[in-house]
């Protein structure tokens, strides 16, 4: 399995899929383990931690980014 969140820095935006529905989150902290954002904590696979439940997270596309911005 690689590691997806490798590249990940504080302020990038991450896309995290629950249960099949997909939302932006930015990220808050980094570390050699782990990404926080504010509502979850993954793992730089893209689990969740500390109990992977379908949760999974990917960098964020620039066109995922840039339908946030608004017009």
């Amino acid at each position: 399995m690689s590691r997806i969140l490798d590249d990940i820095k504080v302020g990038d935006w991450i896309t995290i899929n629950v249960r099949g529905k997909t939302t932006l989150e930015r990220v808050k902290s980094v570390s050699s383990l782990f990404v926080c954002t504010d509502t979850y904590k993954f793992t730089r696979y893209g689990q969740t931690w500390p109990k992977p439940v379908g949760i999974i997270a990917r960098p964020a596309s620039l066109a995922e980014i840039e339908k946030l911005q608004p017009e």
